[in-house]
């Protein structure tokens, strides 16, 4: 029987790497429990956007609001689950409709000037659903990350930085990780070059130096 792929597996398995003792829940009310969650939602939200993956990208319908900001005629709210701004807005849900172009983003509200909405969203999605390879990276680097705070065996947590990351010098864009954003450019049928990203993906998240958690 094929093991169930979910928060706690991955979480054990960093744990494995370090020689740690496995979680019996993510619900535990305890200190390392509490630790560990910490830095996995830290790290999931640091993994989502360090590259513009195209796997955790789905369409979403936003729930329309009562306020009408900005002289737009609707305001809507993000899904729940985005992790960020629409790459994407449109007014329609038929195939190959044309995106908006003219929308205010507030927070995780956007105004326009449409009755209903859909977005094309970054979402946080299930492990079960990420790649192979990105799985395997981002389980390395929240070895790295649990390593100190459980073990305080600086020289492993380097080792491990550096096998899911590459070396500094690479920006959080090397090693593993490096291979699973080359693996997501060849099948979107893009390219990966290092510290570069759409326009649009730049324009709402902005650069930033990368250091190792």
């Amino acid at each position: 029987m094929s093991e169930v792929i979910d928060t706690p597996t991955i979480i054990n398995r960093a744990l494995a790497r370090i020689g740690a003792a496995p979680i019996a829940s993510i619900d535990a009310d305890d200190d390392e429990t509490r630790a560990v969650m910490a830095i996995w939602a830290d790290l999931v939200d640091a993994a989502f956007v360090l590259w513009d993956w195209h796997w955790p990208r789905r369409i979403r319908a936003l729930e329309a609001l009562a306020a009408k900001p900005f002289g737009y005629a609707t305001a809507f709210r993000f899904p729940a689950d985005a992790m960020g701004p629409p790459l994407a807005l449109y007014a329609s849900e038929a195939a190959r409709a044309d995106p908006l172009r003219d929308y205010r983003v507030e927070g995780r509200e956007v105004a326009v000037d449409a009755s209903v909405l859909w977005g094309r969203f970054v979402c946080r999605i299930d492990p079960a659903d990420w790649p192979a390879d990105f799985r395997l990276a981002f389980t390395v680097w929240l070895a790295s990350s649990l390593c100190v705070p459980l073990t305080h065996d600086a020289d492993l947590a380097a080792r491990l930085a550096q096998e899911a990351l590459g070396a500094p010098s690479e920006q959080g864009r090397g090693g593993l990780i490096g291979r699973a954003i080359a693996g997501d450019a060849a099948k979107s049928g893009g390219v990966a070059p290092l510290n570069t990203s759409d326009t649009l993906t730049s324009a709402h998240r902005g650069g930033r130096d990368w250091s190792f958690f």
